[in-house]
């Protein structure tokens, strides 16, 4: 399976209130039903988000006609099953966009996001997977490591530069991201970076040197 993101699967939303979501849910799941050809579930034991939609959808519409007039324990009947009508299309719009990911196109991609009932937008660009350094003018380079979103809050990242041809290197500020950017150095010269990170007092090896020319 690729992992290529064609698109970003979105959810258009008109009323973002109880009645809203029932709607869209509604019309998720009709839409659904008639285009099952591009939309299959989850290989199991994986559960089927589609049938959680239908249930969420079923569970919450009498409660919804109810809550017009019913008292506050309706309601909270109510503003329960909204709640998890949300997560069912949460998890709906999480196994879309994996399909979407595994399309042979964009065209595709986009007509299987349609036959969910979701819109799609351009795929964010995503930072690169590899150490990168770049030269940004006035002396300054930005450099960017690559990083796990399961280290967000529990990773620290060391910076080191040396010139290049030289031994030694100089520690930079460390940073809680994977980015960090060098100023002052000197324009025209050849500069060589390297990171590591430390999760839970374990640090990993210093990457490889990136040569980077000061602008």
């Amino acid at each position: 399976m690729t992992t290529t993101q064609w698109v970003e699967v979105t959810l258009p939303l008109d009323k973002k209130t109880p009645a809203g979501w029932l709607d869209k849910g509604k019309s998720m799941d009709a839409t659904i039903a008639q285009n099952g050809g591009l939309l299959p579930p989850p290989a199991a034991p994986l559960p089927n988000p589609f049938t959680g939609l239908t249930t969420a959808v079923q569970a919450m519409d009498p409660l919804q006609a109810k809550a017009k007039t019913g008292g506050p324990d309706v309601v909270a009947a109510r503003n329960l099953a909204w709640s998890g009508l949300r997560k069912a299309i949460r998890e709906v719009k999480k196994h879309v966009q994996n399909l979407c990911d595994a399309a042979a196109d964009v065209a595709t991609a986009k007509a299987i996001a349609a036959a969910a009932g979701f819109g799609t937008s351009a795929a964010p660009v995503r930072k690169p997977k590899v150490f990168t350094g770049e030269a940004i003018g006035g002396g300054s380079v930005e450099l960017y490591a690559p990083t796990d979103p399961a280290d967000h809050g529990r990773a620290f990242f060391e910076w080191q530069m040396r010139l290049k041809g030289t031994t030694d290197y100089t520690s930079l500020p460390t940073t809680n991201n994977g980015s960090t950017t060098v100023h002052g150095l000197t324009r025209g010269q050849e500069y060589e970076f390297r990171w590591r990170k430390t999760v839970k007092n374990v640090p990993t090896p210093w990457s490889d040197p990136k040569p980077v020319v000061v602008t």
